[in-house]
């Protein structure tokens, strides 16, 4: 059973093989029918748990299934602590945050099978939370986070987004930044902080129409990586700390040329766009003409060319992301619906409005 176990763990990750790493997984499942690692490997399909491979499609998500499968756990794993993370989340899918908060607090018992399970019960209380739209109560459990390590800045910020506060959201990124001398990181795990911060304060910024500010926190989210690839430069070979430096450029390009789209300069990341081809063609990925199919279909859309706006997006798809960019998943799910809808395709477009609907994770 272990190689039809590995195997289908491993196709999981391929969006070409999905199907065929479920075959996988129920043989395994056949062969040893109480593995948990199985187990969770094919409820990731239906349900987003981790990093556990890919799910299928929404409009073939089977929520029965999905049912049957928690029940499954939930009688015969219920002394593992990471069941109650799955069954949590089962009940945020369904939208029952009370359900859920249940769950994630049961995971306070378990504190003898490792630290993280009362990392994770205030953390996903906390997110639980966020979505039920109790933010005063998703706020405390946050804090309570915070207090065992100071690890969630993050996803605690990325909360006041969620409710559209982006001057709440600064204001948490600033507490991060004051405390990250105290938090006493290694050099790399500070400075890759800093990164972050910046890049969540120029998509703060920049959705809060604030230019000037935006701009700056482009530059200052360059220096910052420019800073982290010199840190470690004396492990790098010449092409390799060259590579990183390009990357660099990249990345801050592709953010001016967004930059350029949140405040209604078309024409300007229209002309950035010719070069910045030739710059993403350089890169060494499979995937680096993501940002710049995504970066043509908003410029299209915003300019009215819905039919062009879809050709860009399915030449590309929301797996295909770029570090550092964050152009994919749920942000190109909802540029592309809106594509759908100004092109009258309402079912198509309707259809990933619901899965970006039904997915309440970070």
């Amino acid at each position: 059973w272990r190689l039809w176990y590995w195997s289908g763990l491993w196709k999981s990750y391929n969006p070409g093989e999905i199907y065929e790493s479920i075959d996988d997984l129920e043989t395994a499942l056949e062969m040893n029918p109480n593995h948990f690692g199985t187990k969770l490997m094919l409820l990731n399909k239906h349900l987003q748990i981790g990093r556990l491979g890919l799910q299928l499609p929404s409009d073939e998500i089977d929520l029965d299934y999905l049912k049957s499968m928690i029940d499954d756990i939930e009688k015969n794993h219920s002394d593992l602590g990471f069941t109650y993370v799955v069954v949590g989340n089962y009940y945020r899918t369904i939208n029952e945050f009370d359900e859920a908060i249940k769950s994630y607090a049961k995971l306070e018992e378990y504190q003898d099978q490792g630290i993280q399970f009362l990392n994770q019960s205030y953390l996903y209380r906390a997110l639980a939370n966020t979505f039920k739209g109790d933010y005063e109560e998703a706020e405390a459990f946050f804090r309570r986070r915070l207090e065992l390590d100071g690890s969630t800045y993050n996803i605690y910020s990325q909360m006041y987004l969620f409710k559209n506060d982006f001057e709440g959201a600064i204001d948490v990124l600033n507490e991060w930044e004051e405390k990250l001398i105290s938090l006493d990181l290694p050099a790399q795990q500070e400075l890759n902080a800093i990164v972050n911060i910046n890049q969540l304060k120029f998509l703060c910024y920049a959705h809060n129409q604030l230019e000037e500010e935006s701009l700056r926190h482009i530059q200052l989210t360059k220096e910052a990586r420019i800073n982290a690839v010199n840190l470690r430069k004396n492990r790098l070979s010449d092409e390799e700390y060259s590579v990183q430096l390009n990357t660099a450029d990249y990345i801050e390009e592709t953010y001016k040329i967004w930059h350029d789209i949140l405040f209604g300069s078309y024409n300007s990341a229209k002309e950035k766009l010719v070069s910045y081809k030739s710059m993403s063609e350089k890169i060494n990925s499979p995937n680096n003409l993501h940002n710049y199919y995504v970066l043509n279909a908003l410029v299209d859309l915003n300019l009215g060319d819905s039919e062009s706006s879809i050709k860009n997006f399915d030449m590309t798809n929301k797996n295909n992301g770029f570090f550092g960019t964050p152009l994919d998943d749920d942000y190109y799910t909802y540029f592309k619906a809106l594509a759908l809808k100004a092109n009258g395709k309402i079912e198509e477009s309707n259809s990933l409005f619901e899965e970006i609907a039904s997915k309440n994770f970070f």
